[in-house]
């Protein structure tokens, strides 16, 4: 009986969109996932798992720049699409995992402060800490333009930067249970205002650490509150 090839396929890889790197990055990783042996029996657990051997193996360095611990000077699209349909491929959660590292992480890599890139960044290309993003809401799902959650200029007891939650709730994705740093997107307005957001203001990024004061979330979750 011929033995079965578990990697992931490769075939689209020759298409000109890659290059070399791309198709090594592939062939490491498509080694490397499915001699990985976690159990996803316990979603939550299995994510941290996830986390952690992804760090170790040093694939989360593609989810930041070089200056940060990065495997690359600058972040490349392709590179994680090749990742993440390979990891996806094995299993799904850990696909999830990488996917949130990023996303978690993003804002912060495109407009966080040099004391706020330096905190964050190298620990998520380590796999120290857990990135989530947390834009979806139980009344507007993720249409930013129907988001409830109000942000205000200079509110004392949350995150950071100019604008801060005043108040709100978010659906965190599914198994993104335990961030140790949330990315929040509620629209900023100048003051929490009766009627709700105003659809044509813009929208911004607050950090939101695990233990922000007056964040909460229930065990196994449906929703994120403060």
């Amino acid at each position: 009986m011929a033995q079965t090839d578990l990697r992931s396929p490769a075939g689209h890889l020759a298409l000109p969109f890659f290059d070399d790197a791309h198709r090594q990055l592939a062939d490491g990783l498509r080694t490397w996932a499915p001699a990985q042996q976690v159990d996803e029996s316990d979603d939550r657990a299995a994510c941290r798992d996830w986390v952690r051997r992804l760090g170790d193996g040093g694939w989360l360095r593609y989810c930041v720049a070089a200056e940060h611990g990065g495997a690359l000077p600058a972040l490349d699209s392709r590179a994680l699409v090749v990742l993440r349909e390979t990891l996806a491929f094995h299993s799904p959660l850990a696909d999830f995992a990488l996917a949130m590292q990023g996303l978690g992480s993003g804002a912060i890599s495109l407009a966080g402060t040099p004391a706020q890139q330096a905190a964050y960044l190298p620990a998520v290309a380590r796999g120290d800490k857990i990135a989530a993003f947390a834009l979806s809401e139980p009344e507007a799902g993720s249409d930013v333009a129907a988001m409830q959650t109000i942000a205000s200029r200079g509110h004392p007891t949350m995150g950071s930067g100019p604008f801060h939650p005043e108040n709100g709730q978010k659906r965190p994705p599914r198994r993104a249970r335990e961030p140790e740093n949330r990315r929040l997107w509620p629209p900023t307005v100048a003051a929490p205002r009766p009627e709700g957001p105003v659809p044509s203001e813009p929208s911004a990024a607050a950090r939101l650490p695990s233990d922000a004061t007056g964040l909460s979330g229930r065990r196994r979750c449906r929703a994120a509150q403060w």
